[in-house]
């Protein structure tokens, strides 16, 4: 179940089929958790998803692609900030696909994004930790395909931060132990990408995870 000696801790082949099987399995979770043979919109954990993150990205697509500055939506509680509301994560990568793309496709693609780099980057924190190509798999499938996961399919911001969480525990873990400045550059920015995802308690939470992730590793490496 442990990484056996002399063997490659991220091997390209197995790596590959990882990165494949959530590619497959991402699209399938999505459908079958936030359709389920209904309407999507009629589900009460997509309310939200609906009558705020809908309305927000469809008047901030128009306004970006009609070239003007996204500083103000007229046509949400009688006006709100949007470019300085931190929920619009504008700066954030995978905001991208809401500019390339009709806003309904977006939603899907954003979440099948999501699913795939919360498994992928889990299953490499493991693989970090020593855990086997097999059970690197199953724990990154778990943890993509869960409840909570479907759960935060219906939140962008969620979705996002949750994709780049495991990413920055496998980052901070090889910085632990290798103690080198690339691996602290790409710590810093996988952080601030979770904090540009738009939630500020749930960046809180997730970064603090990191932080015990870092001290943990470095409480090891140590002894």
């Amino acid at each position: 179940m442990t990484l056996l000696a002399g063997q490659k801790r991220y091997a390209i082949e197995p790596l590959f089929v990882i990165a494949v099987v959530f590619a497959l399995t991402a699209p399938v979770f999505w459908l079958r958790a936030e359709i389920n043979g209904a309407a999507i919109d009629a589900a009460p954990e997509n309310a939200g998803l609906y009558q705020w993150v809908y309305p927000q990205a469809h008047y901030l697509q128009q306004r970006l692609q009609a070239g003007g500055a996204p500083l103000w939506n007229p046509q949400q509680i009688g006006g709100a900030p949007l470019l300085a509301d931190p929920r619009t994560a504008l700066f954030q990568p995978l905001t991208a696909v809401f500019l390339a793309m009709p806003v309904e496709q977006a939603m899907a693609v954003h979440a099948f994004l999501s699913l795939f780099l919360m498994g992928s980057f889990f299953c490499l924190f493991l693989r970090a930790l020593g855990t086997g190509y097999l059970p690197a798999l199953l724990g990154g499938l778990a943890f993509a395909f869960s409840g909570a996961s479907a759960s935060a399919m219906s939140h962008p911001g969620m979705a996002t931060a949750l994709a780049w969480t495991p990413a920055l525990w496998w980052s901070l873990h090889e910085y632990a132990r290798r103690q080198n400045v690339g691996h602290a550059v790409l710590s810093g920015m996988l952080a601030a990408l979770i904090v540009l995802s738009g939630g500020a308690a749930l960046a809180l939470a997730f970064l603090l995870t990191g932080a015990g992730t870092l001290s943990t590793n470095a409480m090891g490496a140590g002894t």
